[in-house]
């Protein structure tokens, strides 16, 4: 912040500035004077004491006040690990008065939402954004009621996103009714995987899979029908 000093009389000007740090003194030529005060101020007042040009005492009418307001500050957050197709739902932690104007990058892509509040979320679809990892960084916030901005430097979160298991079976085969065979179940994924088997017959002929360690299951089915009989996993 800086404060615009306007004197009217005879150079060298000699005032005391005071404000909520103490009193500072100064010995001018010019008639206008710009004073910083971005190291002082402290949402308080300033006004001039002692004030005179080099041939008389004069006098400050006013005194100005000066409202110190802080910036902006703000995290960025997101739920991992998520499987594939879920919502990644970003989340906005801000601090301020709001409502805020942000900036934040996803994969290093630049993004804009304006007008929000702390706790703000927002949902992004999985299957649009990268298997494994998604990086997310809050770049900037504008605090619009102050219209304070301040760049975010620190404010980061990922999202793992796991690709789904899958299952297929191996060749179709034959069997005689009331006997029973293999049917081979391969599968892919982040192991131990659960599966569950069930035929098309009625009653369903059901085989429930826990802890699957390796891509290929032998599986003893007795169909106990005639006719073609299908499995699904």
């Amino acid at each position: 912040a800086q404060l615009r000093i306007t004197f009217t009389g005879s150079p060298d000007f000699h005032f005391n500035l005071v404000g909520p740090t103490g009193t500072i003194e100064y010995f001018k030529s010019q008639f206008t004077e710009i004073v910083d005060v971005t190291s002082l101020v402290d949402s308080n007042y300033y006004h001039i004491e002692t004030f005179s040009d080099q041939n008389c005492p004069g006098s400050n009418s006013n005194q100005v006040t000066i409202i110190k307001r802080a910036n902006p500050t703000g995290t960025i957050s997101s739920n991992s690990p998520i499987c594939y197709g879920d919502i990644i739902n970003l989340g906005f932690n801000l601090t301020g008065t709001g409502p805020f104007d942000i900036s934040y990058q996803v994969n290093g892509n630049q993004q804009q939402a304006t007008g929000i509040n702390s706790g703000h979320n927002i949902a992004l679809n999985s299957s649009s954004y990268n298997l494994n990892n998604n990086a997310y960084k809050l770049v900037q916030i504008k605090d619009n009621s102050t219209g304070c901005i301040a760049s975010i430097t620190n404010a980061t979160s990922n999202t793992q996103v796991n690709a789904l298991p899958t299952g297929s079976f191996g060749p179709d085969g034959s069997v005689c009714v009331n006997h029973s065979t293999e049917i081979e179940l391969i599968v892919n994924g982040a192991f131990p995987i659960d599966a569950t088997v069930e035929s098309n017959t009625t009653p369903a002929e059901v085989i429930v899979l826990n802890g699957i360690q390796t891509n290929s299951q032998k599986l003893l089915v007795n169909p106990n029908t005639t006719g073609i009989v299908s499995y699904s996993v």
